[in-house]
């Protein structure tokens, strides 16, 4: 089993490893989410369970991808496997040391933050939430020690470990939170930690050498030339907190309800984006070291003519069935047909930045690979100050809709500026003018449809879209149904 998890891989090869792992591991914590929300409705105790996800996940998942993106280029400049192992012990040491600190704080200073950003809170509902922090402060932990494994065996060509252990992770966290939540709703944290302890072993043993000789100062460089990316997310870091200190103010359930549409537009879009995006950055960092521009133009033009195609698609499907793709799977206990509907409208408003989001991962991979990291951050960091700002100014107006705005029309312009940057600077084009009136245009269209309650206008509206996408990209369908009628009659004579 390990023999196979650990080969090489090539492009195509590590997409579909990355994906057949990645989509059940998605599936599987959708489930875990769907029990927790089952038992226990969109109430305090899902708000705090998700309030304490989005806020400790967001600062760790800042240090996780503003920190790490630098570490495939620096293995590949290692030469030998022990200064390799040196490196990633470092950054194990380094990160304890960081992280330890950031909770450190927060414990200290817990009721002062809380009593500043969730202000909507009661005492109960901030004592569960302190509750779940202890737990997830440690889960946060091995997450980011499980990233730099897998940065580690990524570097490698090596696909499968990484995945595997996700995959044995969520099963594990499911089972437990299945045991134990009659007796406690911290069951679903407590599973959570020791899938993310097993995987963390997982990992741990198939290194191939287990021994530091030396302490590698190269970790320690790699956080000094990453604090654009972190002072850039440490926005984004604040922009979260204003977002969920608007939340607790609402009823009981919306900071969830919005949680939940979040979870499902990232899930819609992690699936292919971590298989795809997660495979690419490894070939388009060597390809740049390599100074084959060209075979990075032609991956990029190909990986995001995909995803624009794959979630114009979904956001069209969604409009349609999405509604009662939402009654199927969430109806039913403490959750309401009220709650549904409000859940369905945050979705529709959220799930385009999936064709953005998706597109804005390549753009900073290329970026990354040039080790360029000041333009993406100084957009980044405009982009979500506008974010705070839209949401300061309309949320007495448009109500809890504002943070699910804010953040489609965050997406829509970082990744149109970014991209544009990218091909200014490095002569890549992430998208034509062709690809972006149609984004544009399926943004427009998808939240629209909150308006209109005829199913045959909606279908209408449909079809029109997709006769826009056949005239608009015609060239790259056809480009694309040749190297899929190649690829068939070569896998036919083989």
């Amino acid at each position: 089993m390990f023999k196979f998890l650990e080969r090489k891989s090539s492009f195509l090869q590590a997409i579909r490893v990355i994906f057949f792992f990645d989509i059940f591991v998605r599936i599987i914590q959708f489930i875990r989410e769907l029990i927790f929300s089952t038992f226990y409705g969109f109430s305090r105790v899902t708000d705090a369970f998700n309030y304490t996800v989005n806020i400790l996940g967001t600062p760790i998942n800042l240090i996780a991808d503003a920190l790490l993106v630098g570490i495939i280029p620096a293995l590949n400049k290692k030469n030998t496997m022990q200064e390799k192992i040196n490196y990633v012990f470092s950054l194990l040491i380094t990160f304890f040391c960081i992280i330890f600190s950031l909770f450190f704080l927060f414990f200290i200073f817990y009721q002062h933050i809380m009593k500043f950003f969730a202000p909507g809170f009661d005492p109960d509902t901030l004592d569960l939430t302190f509750q779940f922090s202890l737990l997830y402060a440690v889960i946060g932990l091995l997450t980011v020690f499980n990233r730099i494994f897998d940065n580690f065996f990524k570097a490698e060509k090596v696909f499968g470990l990484f995945n595997f252990s996700n995959l044995i992770s969520a099963i594990l966290s499911i089972i437990v939170l299945l045991l134990l939540f009659k007796l406690t709703p911290l069951a679903i944290t407590v599973g959570m930690l020791m899938g993310a302890l097993v995987g963390f072993c997982l990992l741990f043993i198939r290194l191939p050498l287990k021994k530091m000789t030396s302490f590698d100062k190269d970790a320690v460089t790699l956080i000094k030339r990453s604090i654009p990316l972190l002072l850039s997310g440490g926005l984004g870091v604040i922009n979260t907190f204003v977002d969920k200190s608007f939340s607790t103010v609402f009823e009981a359930g919306i900071l969830t309800i919005l949680s939940y549409a979040t979870m499902i537009v990232t899930l819609t879009g992690s699936i292919l984006t971590n298989a795809i995006g997660g495979a690419s950055y490894s070939f388009i960092a060597s390809e740049i070291a390599e100074n084959k521009k060209e075979s990075v133009i032609t991956r990029v033009k190909q990986i995001n003519f995909f995803f624009l195609s794959i979630f114009s698609l979904i956001c069209l499907g969604f409009i349609v069935l999405g509604h009662f793709f939402l009654k199927i799977v969430f109806l039913r206990g403490a959750i309401t047909a009220e709650d549904i509907n409000i859940l369905y409208k945050l979705t529709l408003i959220f799930l385009p930045s999936t064709i953005f989001s998706s597109i804005g991962t390549i753009v900073l991979q290329v970026f990354y690979s040039y080790d360029n990291l000041k333009v993406t951050t100084i957009v980044n960091s405009l982009c979500v100050i506008l974010q705070i700002v839209f949401n300061i100014l309309f949320i007495d107006t448009l109500g809890y809709y504002t943070l699910a705005i804010s953040f489609a029309l965050s997406s829509l312009l970082s990744t149109t500026v970014n991209g544009y940057l990218l091909h200014r600077i490095y002569g890549i084009s992430a998208f034509n003018y062709r690809f972006f009136l149609f984004s544009l245009f399926i943004s427009l269209v998808t939240p629209s449809a909150i308006l209109i309650n005829d199913v045959w206008i909606l279908l209408w509206m449909i079809l029109i879209v997709i006769i826009i996408y056949l005239v608009l990209c015609k060239g790259e369908i056809k480009e694309y149904k040749q190297k899929i009628v190649l690829f068939i009659k070569e896998k036919y004579r083989n």
